[in-house]
């Protein structure tokens, strides 16, 4: 299992929060903690069965922009 910490902005309320961890969940993200308030995403993940591209892109993909 990896760690990463992303910085993601355009959080700006819980529902982003929830929307954010539960793509990353549905995708095989084993555990998911987002902070609209500090713009950072915390993933853990098992990098056989998901990328980092593939993160990144499913949080693109609801409208947020990782850095």
């Amino acid at each position: 299992m990896e760690n990463i910490r992303l910085t993601v902005t355009g959080m700006h309320c819980k529902s982003c929060k929830f929307n954010v961890e539960g793509a990353l969940e549905d995708i095989g993200c084993a555990e998911v903690a987002a902070s609209p308030s500090d713009n950072l995403v915390e993933v853990t993940f098992d990098p056989s069965a998901v990328s980092l591209d593939q993160i990144k892109a499913e949080i693109k993909e609801l409208g947020f922009e990782v850095q």
